[in-house]
């Protein structure tokens, strides 16, 4: 019974309550979400997500939405895409309201692209949570755009914004959207190595998705006079990333003998992440462990034995269940 009703739903946009006109069943559909059924629930999703551009203005419900329903609209909407950015204002509108819906409306806010921009950007100016200021980060990041406006609006956050988290969000979107303008590096980089003892850890991740520009910064920054930065620095150099991949191993080999176990530590778990790649640095891993060892740091003596390990015999990468089963066939 379900099924014919889906198939009749995706078919002709008739709902499963028999409903003759198309609003009155897209509006079956909307609160068919709500329901307690999940197998009704999902199945209006299927449905609604069928529809695209034309579910949308069905989708905008009213104030006082439960929940539940709230979160499955934005799903609906994130898989609909740039079609459904229309409904962005509405949607930031909700996650104003509803805190709990921050994170799922932040994910079909950067689905939907390139429209819901400048209302995402808009969610960044003073007078907005600063858990709603990190979720529009995280719409930003997820949207693929390449819009100057948003270049300059996650700069200004990232440099200017008093909440740690909503900078370190910034500087993620940053780094997952490719700008590599000077400006940008020189905000991640100072954001890399301003004061205090956190906040680092994000731009540096940022500056190691940015390929050769970013790889340079982080390379400049592996002399830092402070062992947080050098170990922020440490540890993104061991992300994947398209620059050049001698340098990087250069520095973190020569970051094993940093007076910094700490600095040390993460050097070695970085050239493990590197794999099979990093041979060359075994010598030097097998030496800072004995040297680690005899000084009394344990955790730096076994992030370099394991680092060996890992090198040596890296693990290996079960096939996807997908793949398998094309490879039977």
């Amino acid at each position: 019974m379900l099924a014919a009703c889906v198939v009749l739903a995706l078919a002709t946009g008739v709902g499963c309550g028999g409903d003759s006109s198309e609003a009155d069943a897209r509006a079956s559909l909307v609160a068919d979400l709500d329901s307690e059924d999940r197998a009704v629930a999902d199945a209006a999703a299927t449905a609604l997500v069928a529809q695209g551009k034309a579910a949308v203005d069905a989708l905008q419900v009213a104030p006082g939405a439960s929940l539940q329903q709230l979160s499955a609209i934005a799903f609906v909407l994130g898989q609909i895409g740039p079609d459904a950015s229309p409904a962005a204002p509405w949607l930031i509108q909700r996650m104003r309201a509803q805190r709990h819906l921050i994170s799922r409306g932040a994910e079909s806010l950067g689905r939907m692209g390139e429209g819901a921009v400048a209302p995402v950007l808009g969610v960044l100016r003073p007078g907005t949570s600063a858990q709603l200021r990190a979720g529009a980060c995280d719409a930003l990041g997820l949207s693929a755009t390449q819009n100057a406006t948003a270049r300059e609006g996650l700069l200004k956050t990232l440099q200017n914004d008093d909440d740690a988290n909503v900078r370190a969000r910034a500087a993620v979107a940053l780094g997952r959207l490719g700008f590599r303008e000077p400006a940008v590096l020189a905000a991640l980089e100072a954001a890399a190595s301003g004061p205090g003892l956190n906040g680092h850890f994000y731009p540096a991740r940022a500056l190691a998705a940015l390929g050769e520009p970013g790889a340079a910064v982080l390379l400049r920054l592996m002399g830092h006079a402070s062992s947080v930065v050098r170990t922020a620095a440490a540890g993104a150099l061991g992300e994947p990333s398209e620059a050049a991949l001698k340098p990087r191993l250069a520095a973190l080999e020569a970051a094993l003998a940093d007076p910094s176990a700490r600095v040390a530590r993460v050097a070695a778990g970085a050239l493990g992440e590197h794999g099979a790649e990093a041979k060359s640095a075994l010598p030097a891993l097998r030496a800072a462990a004995i040297r680690r060892r005899k000084a009394g740091e344990a955790r730096a003596a076994d992030a370099a034995e394991a680092a060996v390990e890992v090198i040596l015999h890296p693990p290996s990468v079960e096939p996807d269940e997908d793949e398998t089963e094309e490879e039977e066939r």
